[in-house]
C-alpha cells in the first residue's frame, strides 16, 4: 500500500471517530454507549463530566479534527512520522491514567487502533524513501 494513503486512511479514522466528540451533546451521548458497553465487558467506566471536562474533551476533539483535515487533504510523509509518535503518546496516556490514578477505563478501547495505527504509520514511514 502507498504510503500517502496510510496517513490518509488514519486521518479518516480520527474524522469518523474524533469528530463526534467537537459537540457536547453528542460527546455526551457517546460516552454514555460506551460507558454501558465498557460496564457489559468489565471496565471501570465511571466518569464525572462536568462542563469543565466537557469543554476540554470538545477542544481536544477539535485540535485532532483539524489535523486529520490537515492530513487527508496534505497525506505528507512527514505527517504520518508526527502522528505515528502522537499515537504513541496518546497510547501511554491511555494506559497511565486508569493505572496510576484509577480513571475510567474506557480508553481501554482506543489503545488497540491507536497502538495498530502507530505501528502502520511508523513502520511505514521508516520503510519509504523520501
Amino acid at each position: 500500500m502507498n504510503y500517502q494513503k496510510i496517513v490518509r486512511a488514519s486521518a479518516v479514522y480520527d474524522l469518523v471517530i474524533t469528530t463526534p466528540f467537537m459537540f457536547p451533546p453528542i460527546a455526551l451521548g457517546i460516552i454514555g454507549l460506551a460507558s454501558q458497553f465498557g460496564e457489559a465487558i468489565g471496565l471501570k467506566t465511571h466518569m464525572n463530566i462536568t462542563p469543565d471536562t466537557l469543554i476540554w474533551i470538545s477542544l481536544m476533539a477539535t485540535v485532532v479534527t483539524l489535523w486529520s483535515i490537515l492530513r487527508v487533504l496534505s497525506p505528507e510523509r512527514r505527517f504520518g512520522l508526527y502522528d505515528g509518535f502522537g499515537r504513541l503518546s496518546f497510547s501511554f496516556w491511555f494506559l497511565f491514567y486508569p493505572l496510576v490514578y484509577g480513571t475510567s477505563e474506557l480508553s481501554y478501547l482506543f489503545l488497540g487502533p491507536e497502538l495498530i495505527w502507530a505501528v502502520v504509520q511508523l513502520w511505514g514511514y521508516w520503510k519509504t524513501k523520501s
